[in-house]
C-alpha cells in the first residue's frame, strides 16, 4: 500500500484540498532538514522522518558501509514536542539493517552528538531539533565522521537517496528493549559527556580556580531549552562560580512558554532577553550568556552604564579567537602570532 501511495503522490497533490501539505517533500540541505510539525509531505511527521533516516541509511551503505557496520550512528534530540519519538524511528531504521545506534538516554546538547560523532568514531551523527525555530517547528540535524555538518556534495547525494527510498521499511518487527540487551542499541551519554569535559579542561581552561572566582556573577538562561546542565557543569570544569539560572527559563520546556511571539533565538530581539536582565540586575552580573533550546548557539552581554551591551556571533568569534591566540603570551611558552 506505501508504495502504490507513493507512486500516487502527482494525482493525490492534484486532487486534494490539503495542497499546502503534499506539494513538495522536504528537501535536505546543509544544515538538515527542518520544517514545521503535521501531516504531509512537505511536513515534520514520522513518516517523512523515516523516509530521511531511510535515504541517510542507504547512503552510508553506498559510500562508507564498512564504517556503518563498524561504529554504527549517533542519535540525540532536543525536548521539543516530538523529538523522542521521531529519534526512535530513526533508531528503529538503522537497527532493521544492522546498523549499531548510540541513542541517547536523556534529552541532549547538539554539541554532544557532533562531538560523541567523532569520538566514538561512528559514521554519522543525527539530531532532531529545529534549534532556534518557534514551537511549531522540529528539524533534523546531519553530522559526518568527522564531527562537522554535512556539505556539498554529501548533501545532494543524501537528498537524492531519500527520493530513492520513500516506500516505507517494515519497521514492525524492530524491538528496542532486544536491540539494547543484544548490545546493537547503546546509551553513549556518559562516555561522551566525560570526554566532552575532560576535553574542555584539557584543551580551553587557562585560568586558576583563584583567579575565576574573583569575578563578577554570571546569568545564564538556556531558553527553555537543554543546556542547563552542561553548561552548569562546564562553569565547574572551568573553576567558575555556578551562573545566576533564570528559573522561570531553565526547565525545558517545548511550548517557550516566557518568550511569546519571541522565536527561541538569543541572537534576535531584546524580548529573549528580558528576564535574563531583569536577573543580571538584580544580581549585580557583569556578564549574561544563553543558549538557544539545542545549546549549539551562544550569546553573550556584558553591562555596560546602567544597562547591557550584547555581543554579535561575530563578536564573540573575535574574542575567543584573541583569546586563543594570546595564551601563548600568558604563558610564556612560545612567541607571540603575528599579524
Amino acid at each position: 500500500m506505501c508504495g502504490l501511495w507513493n507512486k500516487q503522490q502527482g494525482g493525490v497533490r492534484r486532487s486534494m484540498h490539503v495542497r499546502g501539505w503534499l506539494d513538495k517533500i522536504w528537501v535536505a540541505g546543509t544544515a538538515g532538514l527542518r520544517g514545521k510539525m503535521g501531516p504531509g509531505f512537505s511536513r515534520m511527521n514520522l513518516v517523512t522522518v523515516q523516509q530521511s533516516t531511510q535515504g541517510l541509511c542507504r547512503y552510508l551503505q553506498e559510500t562508507n558501509p564498512q564504517l556503518l557496520k563498524a561504529g554504527g550512528i549517533v542519535l540525540g534530540h532536543d525536548a521539543r514536542h516530538n523529538s523522542r519519538g521521531f529519534a526512535e524511528v530513526a533508531t528503529k531504521v538503522f537497527l532493521s539493517q544492522g546498523v549499531p545506534v548510540k541513542l541517547f538516554s536523556k534529552i541532549t546538547p547538539t554539541p554532544f552528538v557532533a562531538f560523541g560523532t567523532r569520538h566514538l568514531g561512528a559514521a554519522a551523527g543525527v539530531m532532531v531539533t529545529a534549534s532556534h525555530n518557534t514551537k511549531e517547528y522540529n528539524g533534523y540535524k546531519v553530522y559526518w565522521a568527522n564531527g562537522c555538518q554535512i556539505i556539498p556534495p554529501l548533501d545532494a547525494g543524501i537528498a537524492a537517496a531519500i527520493e530513492a527510498n520513500l516506500d516505507l521499511w517494515d519497521l514492525s518487527k524492530v524491538d528496542l528493549s532486544e536491540a539494547a540487551r543484544s548490545g546493537l542499541l547503546s546509551d553513549p551519554l556518559e562516555p561522551v559527556s566525560e570526554a566532552y569535559f575532560r576535553a574542555l579542561e584539557d584543551n580551553v581552561r587557562f585560568c586558576s580556580a583563584e583567579e575565576n572566582g574573583a569575578s563578577k556573577p554570571v546569568v545564564y538562561t538556556p531558553l527553555h531549552g537543554v543546556g542547563l546542565e552542561s553548561v552548569q557543569r562546564a562553569f565547574k570544569v572551568f573553576g567558575l562560580p555556578q551562573p545566576v539560572v533564570v528559573e522561570a527559563q531553565a526547565v525545558p520546556d517545548p511550548e517557550f512558554s516566557t518568550l511569546g511571539d519571541n522565536p527561541p533565538n538569543p541572537e534576535e530581539g531584546r524580548g529573549v532577553w528580558s528576564m535574563a536582565y531583569a536577573a543580571a540586575a538584580a544580581a549585580g552580573a557583569g556578564v549574561v550568556v544563553a543558549n538557544d533550546p539545542d545549546a549549539d548557539r551562544l550569546a553573550a552581554a556584558e553591562a555596560e552604564g546602567e544597562g547591557y551591551s550584547s555581543f554579535s556571533g561575530n563578536d564573540i568569534g573575535l574574542l575567543l579567537a584573541d583569546c586563543l591566540a594570546l595564551q601563548p603570551l600568558r604563558l610564556s611558552t612560545s612567541p607571540p602570532l603575528s599579524t
